[in-house]
C-alpha cells in the first residue's frame, strides 16, 4: 500500500482571500454559496456533507486513496463523511491536535504539558481529554489510516525544538489509552508530521520521535515531512541529463535508508518558479517528482500527500471551491489538478519487491548471502 493522498482543508473563500503570491487584475472575487469557514473550524462534519461531497468524489476520480484532515471537533459526528470516503475508496489521516481547544502549544517541555493557562486550563489535560475522544470516535472506521500526534512544532513558535518531549508525551498516553482499550478499540498507527529541515536535523529529530526514551509507548509509528524542495522540472547531471541523484529527493534516501519506521511525505508540492500559476491557474505544477516516489524511492517511502486541495489564500489549491471566482458556481479543476491525476493514476507500488512476489503465500529469495556463523534451533 502507498498512499497518494490530498491534504484537505477548504474555507469557502474567494479571491479576495488571497494573499499570498502573485495577484491578478484581470480575476474577480465571486459569492461562495456556503459561508466562510475560519481556520479553527472542522471541515468534515456530517452537517456539511452537501459541501464535501463533490470534494471527495473529484478527490477519488484523482487516483488518491488518501485525505488528510487537519482540524476535527470530537463533539461533532463524522460518520458521514468517513462512510462516504470508504465508498470512494479512500482513507483518512486524522489530526489529534486542534487549533482552539486540545492543542499542543510550542512551548519548552514540560511546560507544553503541563502548563495552566489563565482562562484556558492545564494544556496537557485539555488536549489529552480531546485526543482521547478523536481516538474513540476514528478508530471505530476502518478507513482511518492514522492519527497525526503533532505538526510541525518549529514554525509555531521559535521553541518547538523543545517541545518534541512533549510530542513523545503525548504519542505515549494516546499508545496507553489505546492499549487499554484494546478489546473493543483497533490500535490506529501514530505519526507526526515536520516540515522538512534538511540533512542531518530532519533525520536526527526522526530518530528521536521513533525511538523508545522512557518506554516504547513514547514512540511514534511512522514519521511525516512536508517537503517543498523539488522546484525544477528536472535536475540535471555534469552532462547536462536528467538525474534523480542531483534532485532534493536523494537525500532523503540517503537519510532514510535505513530508518525502522514508515516514513510519509505528509505534504508535498513546490509551487514556485516554473511551477508558479497566477490566476485564472493555467498551467502550474505538473508533479513531475511523482514518479520517482514509486520508482527510486519505492523502498523508502510509504505514502506522500499533496497539498492542499482547495485554492485558499497561499494558493497551493488544485482546486476551486464554488464562487471564488465571479460566475463561477460549481467546483473548478485547474490544469494542475488534471496534471496530478495523470501522475497518480499512471503510478503505482509495484508487487514484486527486492524480487519477490508479494502476490503468492510463499516466496524465498534467491540472493541471500549466507551467515557468517551457524545457528542451531
Amino acid at each position: 500500500f502507498f498512499a497518494k493522498g490530498v491534504a484537505y482543508n477548504p474555507r469557502n473563500v474567494n479571491y479576495l482571500g488571497v494573499n499570498e503570491g502573485p495577484k491578478s487584475a484581470t480575476c474577480k472575487a465571486g459569492t461562495p454559496p456556503f459561508r466562510a469557514l475560519g481556520y479553527t473550524d472542522d471541515v468534515s462534519t456530517d452537517e456539511l456533507e452537501e459541501q464535501w461531497v463533490p470534494n471527495l468524489e473529484a478527490i477519488a476520480a484523482l487516483g488518491a486513496n488518501t485525505v488528510r484532515l487537519y482540524n476535527v471537533n470530537p463533539d461533532k459526528s463524522h460518520r458521514k463523511f468517513m462512510q462516504k470516503a470508504a465508498e470512494l475508496g479512500l482513507y483518512i489521516v486524522v489530526p489529534l491536535t486542534r487549533m482552539d481547544w486540545g492543542y499542543l502549544p510550542a512551548f519548552p517541555s514540560p511546560d507544553c504539558y503541563t502548563k495552566d493557562i489563565e482562562g484556558y486550563g492545564n494544556v496537557g489535560v485539555n488536549l489529552l481529554t480531546s485526543a482521547k475522544l478523536i481516538v474513540k470516535q476514528f478508530s471505530e472506521f476502518p478507513n482511518t489510516l492514522m492519527f497525526t500526534v503533532a505538526n510541525e512544532m518549529p514554525v509555531n513558535d521559535k521553541n518547538g525544538y523543545a517541545a518534541y518531549p512533549c510530542v513523545k508525551a503525548l504519542t505515549r498516553d494516546i499508545h496507553r489509552y489505546q492499549s487499554s482499550c484494546a478489546g473493543n478499540m483497533r490500535r490506529v498507527p501514530l505519526i507526526y508530521s515536520d516540515m522538512d529541515m534538511g540533512s542531518p536535523t530532519r533525520l536526527d529529530i526522526a530518530k528521536y520521535l521513533s525511538c523508545a526514551v522512557e518506554s516504547p509507548d513514547d514512540a511514534v509509528d511512522a514519521y511525516g515531512l512536508n517537503v517543498y524542495s523539488w522546484c525544477d522540472p528536472e535536475y540535471l547531471d555534469d552532462k547536462g541529463k536528467p538525474n534523480f541523484r542531483y534532485s532534493p529527493y536523494q537525500s532523503v534516501i540517503d537519510d532514510f535508508a535505513s530508518f525502522g519506521k514508515p516514513l510519509l511525505f505528509t505534504e508535498f508540492g513546490c509551487n514556485t518558479g516554473e511551477f508558479e500559476s497566477v490566476c485564472p491557474y493555467k498551467g502550474g505544477r505538473t508533479w513531475v517528482d511523482v514518479p520517482p516516489m514509486f520508482k527510486q524511492m519505492g523502498q523508502v517511502l510509504s505514502g506522500a500527500i499533496a497539498f492542499e486541495f482547495s485554492m485558499e489564500k497561499n494558493q497551493f489549491g488544485i482546486a476551486l471551491t464554488p464562487g471564488f471566482l465571479d460566475g463561477q458556481d460549481e467546483l473548478l479543476l485547474l490544469d494542475t489538478y488534471r496534471a496530478l491525476q495523470k501522475q497518480f493514476l499512471g503510478n503505482d507500488v509495484n508487487p514484486t519487491w527486492d524480487g519477490i512476489d508479494v502476490d503468492k503465500c510463499a516466496a524465498l529469495p534467491s540472493d541471500v548471502a549466507p551467515m557468517s556463523h551457524e545457528h542451531e534451533a
